[in-house]
């Protein structure tokens, strides 16, 4: 059994030693399994000896240097962890470190014996790999408390499995300040901190992002892949933040993974922000941030913060596409970071999602002639002027009664088909949450236009409603709707954002972000050119593309019919019509259709095709051989060319000129047979 252990160390050793590990971290793993799985008591006592004398033979033999190995994270054997108030401990000594986010993995399985604080009395639970949805076992003063679902010790923590402990805010600690300093009150919030510990295979590498803690999809991510490129570099508007501040508020992971008004009271306080309102704010102005002239390490931290949360998000999303509906400011900020993280990571699965609820997107849409906004905005002669409105809720509520209020004049606003039970009139609910959610979006908007995110935002309303926020003439409107609303009282103007930061930032680049969405070129007509020909003989098609961003073009040729590219134009101005000369080698039928791409690589879809006959000479019935099949209609050609016309066409027919003289007579007969008989 001995021998089989060292043996085992031994290769464990070159392979740590071929792969990544440090000498040291190999050692301490493998002595771990070594002694708990292969080595009797006895035999303890000598492995440290045999284990030196093992490595230095790996190392003489392996011209591998420290400095030549892969960098794999730094790990230490630890029998406990503590982080955020929280502490886990095991049954003996595993390896341990930590993820770029400071969060803490651990090689398993792994007997977890102790979780202090431990879940007792509805207070202070864990969760493995939670889903995204209705259910939580932290704590039983928020909803969807399920008892089943709690984590209590001893637990074994698998591969591939993530356990979210947390600690619970006592009835004296009211109000608790949360990270950004707002205070939670005792029927908001019920969760003080969290901490996440996840179950890996083996060591990650040390740049490695922590897997999002939903679910069972593991997959990591690195800060490797991190192209900064992408952030702009710009000059700081007439105000800025603190980076320290906001490095603070994205340093612990945000417990994000409930629907609606739950979420809120799960929140952590020392981790993230309790309201979604502050959520969809310190978002919006740490994306501002880091477009602003710091250098790349100054902005690290920020990074990579905000792009775990979009990993977190993304997973979050794919589990449930229900988790962020319309639900005032409960449920805003959380598109952003997963947008941010696909940038940034070049994770085109994240740029890509589609189909999950968006509070932003859902709230804001485009009034129509029938649907109009009251206050005339649509027709000012602003530059940024459209109909796009504000939704608090969708469709009825529980009454009957409709959400939609800006395609009515706040005349109205107390009357059906208004809700009338209490505070739920426009100006007091409607109106308000409006201005609660606006107020919080224009630095994430304006984070996104910077990165050029809004083609994949993919929702046009959404940033026109927010031009109108900052530029529509809001003190007019309020006074009409103080009019016949004398109790209403904002809560926030027009014009006004999160912080002075996030609004100067709109109000100083916006006009540079007119030109952030490229627009593909129009669809092309099919190209035009001989319909028939000879193999290995040129003929000349033309295309003509225009682009509607006025882009130089360049044009994509498909000469078989298989959409894909063949060849590529060289650049040509919008609308120019060009040539391109093919021949074809092989007879057979062609689909001949052409597509453009613009200066910013998008590309228009194919275009009509054009059917192209290629054939030999010789071939009279399009076979594709001249052989003896052809005799007959070759005959026919010469002696009744005026019949073979009016029956096979003028192009079979000329197919009959052998050598090529312009005519089909008898003096094609001696290359005729030449070309039968090769």
């Amino acid at each position: 059994m001995k021998k089989d252990a060292l043996n085992i160390l031994y290769c464990s050793c070159i392979c740590i030693l071929l792969f990544g590990s440090t000498i040291t971290t190999a050692i301490g793993s493998l002595q771990t399994v070594v002694k708990s799985q292969f080595l009797e008591s006895s035999d303890v006592i000598s492995l440290d000896k045999q284990v030196d004398t093992t490595v230095s033979n790996v190392k003489n033999s392996i011209d591998v240097s420290e400095n030549d190995q892969c960098s794999i994270a730094e790990t230490s054997m630890k029998s406990s962890i503590t982080q955020y108030g929280i502490s886990w401990t095991f049954d003996q000594e595993y390896p341990c470190g930590q993820f770029v986010t400071g969060d803490w993995w651990v090689v398993g399985p792994v007997t977890i014996t102790s979780i202090s604080p431990g879940a007792s009395g509805g207070r202070d639970g864990s969760m493995i790999n939670p889903l995204p949805g209705d259910d939580q076992a932290y704590d039983d003063r928020n909803g969807g408390y399920t008892s089943e679902l709690v984590i209590t010790a001893p637990v074994s923590l698998n591969l591939g499995e993530s356990l979210v402990s947390t600690v619970s805010l006592s009835s004296s600690e009211y109000p608790y300040a949360d990270v950004i300093g707002y205070d939670v009150q005792s029927n908001a919030g019920f969760t003080k901190s969290a901490a996440i510990l996840t179950c890996l295979a083996s060591a990650p590498a040390d740049d490695a992002f922590r897997p999002a803690y939903v679910g069972s999809d593991k997959t990591l991510y690195y800060t490797s892949q991190l192209c900064y490129d992408h952030l702009p570099s710009l000059a700081a508007p007439s105000s800025t933040l603190s980076l320290a501040t906001y490095e603070r508020i994205f340093e612990r992971p945000w417990i994000d993974h409930m629907a609606d008004w739950l979420s809120r009271a799960m929140h952590p306080a020392d981790n993230m922000p309790n309201y979604g309102r502050e959520v969809c704010g310190v978002v919006g102005d740490a994306a501002c941030l880091v477009c602003l002239n710091y250098t790349q390490a100054q902005k690290e931290k920020i990074v990579i913060g905000l792009v775990q949360i979009g990993i977190d998000n993304y997973h979050s999303a794919l589990l449930n596409q229900h988790l962020w509906p319309l639900a005032g400011g409960h449920t805003i900020g959380r598109k952003l970071p997963i947008l941010f993280a696909g940038l940034l990571l070049d994770e085109q699965s994240m740029l890509d999602l589609q189909g999950y609820d968006v509070s932003e997107d859902m709230s804001t849409y485009y009034g129509n002639s029938e649907h109009e906004l009251w206050t005339g905005w649509q027709n000012s002669d602003h530059e940024y002027a459209t109909p796009a409105m504000y939704l608090f809720e969708e469709g009825a509520d529980i009454y009957g009664n409709t959400w939609f209020h800006e395609n009515r004049h706040p005349s109205t606003w107390s009357d059906s088909p208004f809700p009338n039970n209490g505070n739920q009139y426009p100006y007091n609910k409607h109106e308000s949450y409006k201005r609660i959610c606006s107020f919080a979006f224009p630095g994430q908007t304006i984070a996104a236009l910077l990165l050029g995110l809004k083609e994949s935002w993919n929702h046009s309303a959404y940033f026109d409603y927010v031009d109108r926020w900052m530029y529509e003439d809001d003190a007019t409107n309020f006074e009409i709707i103080k009019q016949y609303c004398p109790s209403f009282t904002g809560p926030y103007d027009g014009g006004t954002a999160f912080s002075t930061f996030a609004r100067d930032m709109y109000l100083t680049y916006r006009s540079q972000c007119t030109s952030t969405i490229n627009t593909p070129p129009n669809a092309p007509d099919a190209p035009t050119g001989p319909t028939s020909g000879l193999c290995s003989i040129e003929y000349n098609y033309c295309a003509q593309i225009t682009d509607p961003d006025d882009d130089a073009i360049q044009y994509g040729w498909d000469w078989d019919g298989d959409e894909q590219v063949d060849a590529w134009t060289s650049f040509v101005s919008s609308g120019d019509q060009i040539t391109t000369s093919h021949a074809w080698e092989e007879p057979g039928t062609y689909l001949v259709q052409v597509k453009a791409r613009d200066e910013s690589g998008d590309e228009s879809s194919w275009s009509e095709s054009l059917t192209v006959t290629i054939a030999m000479l010789g071939d009279m019935n399009l076979d594709g051989d001249v052989n003896l099949f052809d005799i007959d209609l070759f005959v026919l050609a010469i002696i009744r060319p005026t019949v073979f016309i009016d029956q096979y066409g003028l192009f079979r027919f000329n197919l009959g000129d052998c050598n090529q003289d312009g005519s089909v007579d008898l003096f094609d007969i001696d290359m005729f047979v030449e070309v039968l008989s090769r």
